[in-house]
C-alpha cells in the first residue's frame, strides 16, 4: 500500500459566485493489474477484483483480496470476467464466463462465502439479482421440478416438498444470449427451445436484448420480457420494479416485476450530428427526496429521474472546461450525495439539495492519472474507492465537511 499526496479541490457552493479552492489529504493506494475493470466491496474488508485481460479473447479472472492485508498476489482466483453484480446479502455474485470471439459466452453465479462457482447459465449481461419477496414467478417457460411422492412416514420427502413450496430466493434477471454464444451450455437447459427461438444477432452493431426472469437454483425460466434494443444496464432495486437503460440513444424503461407489463418509457435523447446521447453509467438511490435514478448522458450531464413516475426532476451539468465521458455513478449510502466519475480521472461529489428547486453543491477533485473505471462508496460510508487503468485502487476518506453535509441532508 502506498499513501498518496495531498490534492486540490474545487467546490461550487450554492450561495457563492466564485468556486472555493481547497486541499484534501492523500489517499491509500493499492497496486492492481492494469487490466482490472471492476470491483465490489465485501464484508470483513474483502474485495473482488475483476480483470478483463489484455487482449480481446483473454480468459480474464476474478481475484479475492483483503484490504487490511493487501498483497500483489491474490489469495483466491476464479476464471471469470467482469462486470460483477452482488446481491443484497453480499453472499452471491454474478459474473461473465470467458469470452468467445470477444463476446460474452454465458454467466456464472458465484458463492462469495466460499468463493466458488455455484452454476453456469447460457445468458449474458446486463444482469442483476431479484430481491426477496418478488412475485414474478407465476408462469414458467420450462418444466417445473416434480415434487417427490412421499409416504405418510417419509419425513425427508415431506421436508423436501416444503422447501419446494417456499418462495423463490434465487431469482435473477439476465439477458438473452446472442448468436455468438455457448451452444453446448444452451443445449443442456430444459428451456433450450425457448432460447433458440429468440436469440438475436450481436454482430453488425445493433442487437435486441431481452431481459429474462429465472431461478438459478432450480434452473427454471419464468419469463422473457419484451426486447429492448441496445439495452446496456439493468437495475432491480426492489421486489416490484425492473429498469432497463440503453447504451446508445438513451432510453429508460420501467417494467413491473409482478406482471411483466411496461409501466412507462422515457426517451432521454437520440444521437444526431453535434449531439451524442449514450449512457455508460447509471445508479439507483433511496433519498430524502424519494427513489431516484441517476443516468449519465455521455460527457454533458447527469439526469435525475423519479423512479416511480419516470419524470426528470433534476439535472447536473458538467462544466464545459471539465467535460469528459461519465463512466461511473454511485449514490452514498442513504442517498445524500452522488459520486460522478469521469474517464479522465476526475470525480464530482454532488450533494442532494433540500428540494429540486435548489442548486446542487459540487466538489471536484482528481482521483486517477489515467482512465477511471469505477467509483464506489464503502458500505459504512466513510470512504470512496476508485479503480483506474493506471494500476491503482484508491481509498479516499471523506472529509469532515463532506460528511456533515450528509448528516444535515438526511
Amino acid at each position: 500500500m502506498v499513501v498518496g499526496r495531498r490534492i486540490s479541490t474545487i467546490t461550487f457552493e450554492v450561495d457563492r459566485e466564485e468556486p472555493v479552492l481547497g486541499l484534501r489529504p492523500g489517499c491509500d493506494k493499492f497496486p492492481v493489474p492494469k487490466d482490472s475493470q471492476d470491483f465490489a466491496i465485501l464484508p470483513q474488508e474483502k474485495l473482488i477484483l475483476g480483470r478483463q485481460g489484455t487482449t480481446v479473447d483473454s480468459v480474464g479472472r476474478l481475484e479475492l483480496r483483503k484490504l487490511d492485508e493487501w498483497e500483489p498476489v491474490p489469495y483466491a482466483i476464479l476464471p471469470f470476467v467482469p462486470p460483477i453484480r452482488v446481491d443484497a446479502s453480499v453472499s452471491r455474485a454474478l459474473a461473465h464466463l470467458p469470452l468467445i470471439d470477444g463476446w460474452e459466452s454465458g454467466m456464472a453465479v458465484i458463492d462469495l462465502d466460499r468463493f466458488r462457482e455455484i452454476t453456469r447459465l447460457p445468458f449474458t449481461g446486463p444482469f442483476d439479482f431479484i430481491p426477496l419477496g418478488a412475485d414474478c414467478y407465476k408462469e414458467s417457460l420450462s418444466p417445473l421440478p416434480k415434487p417427490a411422492e412421499a409416504s405418510p412416514f417419509d419425513v425427508a420427502s415431506m421436508q423436501e416438498a416444503e422447501i419446494e413450496s417456499r418462495p423463490v430466493r434465487t431469482g435473477i434477471v439476465a439477458t438473452m444470449p446472442h448468436d455468438v454464444a455457448n451452444e453446448e451450455l444452451i443445449a443442456k437447459q430444459p428451456y433450450a427451445d425457448a432460447l433458440y427461438k429468440r436469440i438475436t444477432r450481436a454482430r453488425g452493431g445493433r442487437s435486441c436484448r431481452s431481459p429474462v426472469i429465472l431461478d438459478y437454483e432450480t434452473n427454471v425460466l419464468h419469463r422473457i420480457q419484451r426486447e429492448t434494443e441496445l439495452a446496456g444496464h439493468l437495475l432491480v432495486p426492489d421486489k416490484d420494479s425492473l429498469y432497463v437503460i440503453t447504451e446508445e440513444n438513451v432510453f429508460l424503461r420501467r417494467i413491473s416485476l409482478d406482471s411483466g407489463a411496461i409501466d412507462w418509457d422515457l426517451d432521454i435523447g437520440r444521437n444526431q450530428t453535434g449531439s451524442v446521447f449514450s449512457c455508460h453509467a447509471s445508479a439507483f438511490g433511496r433519498t430524502h427526496l424519494g427513489d431516484l435514478i441517476a443516468i449519465g448522458v455521455y460527457d454533458e450531464r447527469i439526469d435525475i429521474i423519479d423512479a416511480h413516475t419516470g419524470e426528470r426532476v433534476s439535472q447536473i451539468w458538467l462544466h464545459d472546461e471539465g467535460r469528459s465521458r461519465i463512466v461511473s455513478l454511485a449514490w452514498y449510502p442513504g442517498g445524500g450525495m452522488l459520486a460522478i466519475g469521469l474517464v479522465t480521472g476526475t470525480v464530482l461529489f454532488a450533494w442532494l439539495p433540500e428540494s429540486f428547486e435548489t442548486a446542487w453543491r459540487l466538489r471536484v477533485f482528481r482521483v486517477a492519472d489515467r482512465s477511471l473505471r469505477k467509483v464506489q462508496f464503502h458500505p459504512v460510508g466513510d470512504r470512496l474507492f476508485s479503480l483506474s487503468q493506471d494500476g491503482y485502487l484508491r481509498s479516499w476518506k471523506l472529509l469532515e465537511d463532506e460528511r456533515a453535509r450528509l448528516l444535515t441532508s438526511g
